[in-house]
């Protein structure tokens, strides 16, 4: 445990969940911050992640909770592809050496997470900027995530202690019409061309076997399961944290019947999976993996986001949360943007101009044409 002073708060950092849980549990109203969620990501000992629950205290009394993973940020994260010009080269040097810290308050590997509880997003931006400053955590710290804000920061706290928001960052939901009872009732309410690209689709993904799998399935299958995850993570430009096998075997231990996988089979051989988290009225569809030789052949890809799609009407449920990436695939069956309030401070200029760079680079990779798309009648 390590215990500090910020202001007139006190502070109380716990690297394990098990020390605290009694007294998180109790004060937490946050959802996110319930200890399957927790305790998952814990015990699934990604590497360069490290977990921190802190205890916010004032005057003695318990006033909030924060949740933080430290990342051991390093060049493996980022794409070196994207700096490939011949003026870069310099730049490519002194990447390939970085070794810092990120500090992000909520969770890399979820949406709509927010990392707080008991204390405001202004409170926390305050107290995240000193730890960082101060390396309270016994950590030098280069820059600061604040992620899935419910509300804006406000402008003095922006100004005071530089950060900035993430404005583009938008994820693509789906909503799913009361009148859909069945996959035929959406494809009734395509537009031509798209109607007709969905059954090429689905007539391409026959030859497969889905099936849901279970706890034992999962450790039977997880070389496979992280091989196939992996290629979806080596085409990224940015990979802030990189999931191991073991995560997904914890998220079904730890959320049973709300965390859901699925198997894609060719031939009794696995060649995609899909993950789903379940809410009240809503799904997401979380993490995925596929075999790229195979995608085109079969269309894994599209398969296992109207293979979540079924589910979802099937369920009645209101919308499934589709994630940041493919924007114009996902528009493309009718989902819509939605904003994240997320917030970043880099305090290194180095890291600052790579971020700025990496994220133009991405804006344009993701393009604007998928706002376009508009295939329900």
């Amino acid at each position: 445990m390590i215990k500090f002073q910020v202001q007139h708060y006190t502070l109380k950092s716990y690297k394990h969940f098990d020390s605290i849980k009694e007294s998180w549990v109790d004060f937490n109203n946050n959802p996110s911050l319930c200890p399957e969620n927790l305790i998952a990501i814990e015990n699934s000992e990604i590497n360069d992640v490290t977990p921190y629950y802190v205890m916010v205290y004032v005057q003695g009394q318990l006033k909030g909770l924060i949740y933080y993973q430290m990342l051991h940020f390093n060049s493996s994260f980022i794409d070196l592809g994207i700096l490939n010009k011949w003026y870069y080269n310099l730049l490519q040097f002194f990447i390939r050496r970085i070794k810092t810290n990120l500090l992000i308050c909520g969770s890399l590997f979820r949406i709509d997470f927010k990392g707080f509880d008991g204390v405001s997003g202004d409170e926390v931006a305050m107290i995240t900027k000193t730890i960082a400053e101060e390396s309270l955590l016994g950590k030098r710290i280069s820059g600061i995530l604040m992620k899935d804000l419910e509300i804006d920061l406000g402008l003095k706290t922006q100004n005071l202690f530089k950060f900035k928001p993430m404005h583009s960052d938008v994820t693509m939901v789906m909503p799913i019409r009361n009148s859909w009872n069945n996959m035929d009732d959406y494809l009734n309410d395509l537009k031509r061309k798209y109607k007709k690209r969905v059954n090429k689709i689905l007539s391409d993904g026959k030859p497969l076997e889905i099936r849901e799998l279970e706890l034992a399935e999962i450790k039977q299958y997880e070389s496979e399961i992280s091989n196939l995850y992996n290629q979806i993570v080596r085409k990224q430009i940015v990979r802030l944290g990189v999931l191991n096998g073991l995560y997904f075997m914890e998220m079904k231990r730890q959320l049973k019947d709300k965390y859901k996988i699925y198997g894609f089979f060719h031939d009794g051989q696995l060649v995609a999976f899909s993950t789903h988290i379940h809410y009240g009225n809503s799904m997401e569809i979380y993490y995925i993996g596929f075999s790229y030789p195979q995608n085109n052949t079969f269309q894994l890809y599209f398969n296992i986001l109207y293979h979540g799609l079924s589910i979802a009407i099937e369920k009645k449920y209101k919308s499934i949360e589709l994630g940041r990436t493919a924007k114009e695939a996902k528009a493309s069956m009718g989902a819509e943007p939605e904003a994240s309030i997320n917030y970043v401070c880099i305090n290194n200029p180095f890291l600052n101009g790579l971020f700025n760079k990496i994220r133009k680079n991405f804006s344009r990779k993701m393009g604007e044409t998928w706002a376009n798309r508009q295939p329900l009648k």
